[in-house]
Formats: structure tokens, sequence, C-alpha cells
């Protein structure tokens, strides 16, 4: 019997890899390196809130796209860091979380569209962290949680920082180009 593994699928778009060659990082990201970071990411997130055999997309946009489907989808005309695009409930997520011990197939989860200029605006001391908070962010969302309420927000960014310091040794491991 095979046993499904968690998977993570990434494009980049060029208008992704446009901001961070604003930045005078031209040659040191290319669409593999940020793929590879962004998969490294999504595994690490995924493995932290403790779903397995699921399959997560994550797109790294520019600012016209991202602006487009935050207007589209929650009528702000603005462009973000992240938007998620969750599939299943918080309820259907955790019923998955507490009988995924040998499927044979994938739970698809949902997508999330990352905003890399917007991430590279917002920086505050390195794009790699900033990059993996918004993932982790994202991912946080597509299982269920949200910052509607202070409460809400509070539990959310602790949850994220956790899942954040686990993930980023390997993160570093797959060898990113530190851009700071």
């Amino acid at each position: 019997m095979s046993v499904a593994r968690s998977l993570v699928r990434v494009a980049v778009q060029p208008e992704a890899l446009a901001a961070l060659e604003m930045q005078g990082n031209v040659g040191v990201w290319t669409g593999p390196v940020l793929a590879r970071l962004l998969r490294t990411s999504g595994l690490g997130a995924l493995r932290h809130v403790g779903l397995k055999h699921v399959e997560l997309s994550v797109v790294a946009a520019g600012d016209a796209e991202v602006r487009e489907l935050n207007r589209s989808w929650r009528g702000l005309d603005r462009t973000t860091d992240v938007l998620s695009f969750p599939l299943l409930s918080m309820e259907e997520v955790e019923t998955w979380r507490s009988m995924q011990r040998f499927p044979r197939e994938r739970l698809l989860l949902g997508d999330v569209v990352i905003g890399v200029p917007a991430v590279v605006r917002r920086a505050d001391v390195d794009f790699v962290e900033d990059l993996v908070r918004v993932l982790v962010h994202g991912v946080l969302h597509l299982c269920g949680w949200d910052h509607v309420r202070r409460s809400e927000r509070r539990s959310m960014r602790e949850e994220e920082v956790r899942i954040q310091q686990l993930v980023l040794p390997a993160v570093e491991k797959v060898g990113t180009p530190g851009v700071r």
C-alpha cells in the first residue's frame, strides 16, 4: 500500500522575481531558488500544524495579480503580502488531522498567494524570515485560524511565531541566498 506524503506545489511568476531584482538582488534569486524556499517552508509549516498527507499550492506573485485577487475576493482594491484560499472548513481540517494515519491520497487544503513585492517592501530585517512568516500566516488561515478579534490576533501571531521559528532552520539548510 502506498502512503501519500504532503506535497507543496509552487509557481513563481516573473513579476515576483522582478521585485527582488529591483532591490539589488539580480542573479541572487531565481525561480528555482525561490520555489525551493517556498516548498521547504510550506512543508515545514504543514508538519508543525500537525497535518500530513495534504496538498498545498503556493504562488509567488506580483502586485498587479495580488491586487486583482484582493479586489475580486475581498473587495479591497490594494495589494497585500499574502492571500489564502481555503478549500475546507476548520472542522474538515480537524477531522482530517484526526484520521490521517495511512491515507492513499492527499487532501487538497487550498492555495496561498504571496505578494512578493509587498514582502520586499515590508521586510523588517530579513526577506527570507518575512517570506516564511507570510507563508506560515497563509497556511494558518487554510487551517481555520483568523485574526478578526484582538484575542484571535494575539493567538494567531503567537502560533505564527512558534511555527516560523521551527521552520527557519530547515529553510537555512536548503541554501537560500542571504538577502537582507
